[in-house]
């Protein structure tokens, strides 16, 4: 048995795209962008990570409701990691 855990801490690129199931369960999509500064060979860079997250019932609600592109946000909890080919 294994535990997966995530902690993200960043910035919306977008508005909250809110959806509902057809038994009525609030669905939110947030797009996260989280910057990161290090030093490499004496000079600053930075490094922009994106993640795509899924919040559902009253989270997904208050999500939509205060927040919006732009918006800092933090996200802890389980997470699944899905996978596609374009």
């Amino acid at each position: 048995m294994g535990y997966s855990n995530a902690v993200i801490y960043g910035n919306l690129t977008k508005d909250v795209d809110m959806k509902y199931t057809p038994s009525g369960t609030a669905v939110a999509g947030i797009s996260v962008a989280v910057n990161t500064k290090y030093a490499s060979g004496g000079e600053q860079k930075e490094d922009v990570s994106y993640f795509d997250v899924k919040v559902f019932g009253k989270v997904a609600e208050n999500s939509a409701k205060y927040l919006a592109k732009g918006s800092s946000v933090l996200i802890a909890g389980p997470h699944k990691q899905e996978r596609w080919q374009d």
